[in-house]
């Protein structure tokens, strides 16, 4: 006979990744100096201008941080607003971006990387391509729900 074990609380930290989009007019020469410009002056737009929530049927919550805490101090499902925490708090997120329809992808490079040494940025790509070399060579094997490794 198997005796169940105590349950015991856990504060899981979540976090989902939101697009937002606006489109910005302007005048320009070419292509090239249009996205330029639009990227210089993007930190200035409005957050109101900008569109965009958590699109379920898409992408995964991301389950980034567990930790047990006293039952007492907290009850069962309760949510709460996301503070600092030291064990998250050097957690990124690189972008891959894909066209469905042609079947290309292209790798978003975020600022946070370019400021990391070659050492860390090779080890963060050794583990990237290794989990998209598997992928690859595997497919997908249902292993998407963004636990906590």
């Amino acid at each position: 006979m198997t005796v169940p074990s105590a349950k015991r609380m856990f504060d899981v930290h979540l976090m989902r990744p939101i697009f937002q989009r606006t489109i910005m007019s302007l005048d320009a020469s070419t292509k090239t100096e249009a996205v330029r410009l639009a990227l210089d002056a993007s930190a200035s737009i409005p957050s109101g201008d900008w569109r965009g929530q958590f699109q379920w049927g898409y992408y995964n919550v991301v389950a980034e941080h567990v930790v047990a805490v006293n039952r007492a101090r907290r009850p069962h499902g309760r949510v709460g607003q996301a503070g600092r925490n030291d064990d998250i708090r050097n957690l990124r997120y690189v972008l891959l971006r894909a066209d469905t329809f042609d079947g290309e992808g292209k790798v978003l490079v975020p600022r946070w990387l370019t400021q990391q040494s070659e050492l860390m940025l090779l080890d963060l790509t050794r583990y990237w391509i290794d989990e998209l070399q598997g992928i690859y060579e595997n497919g997908l094997d249902g292993d998407l729900d963004g636990e906590v490794s």
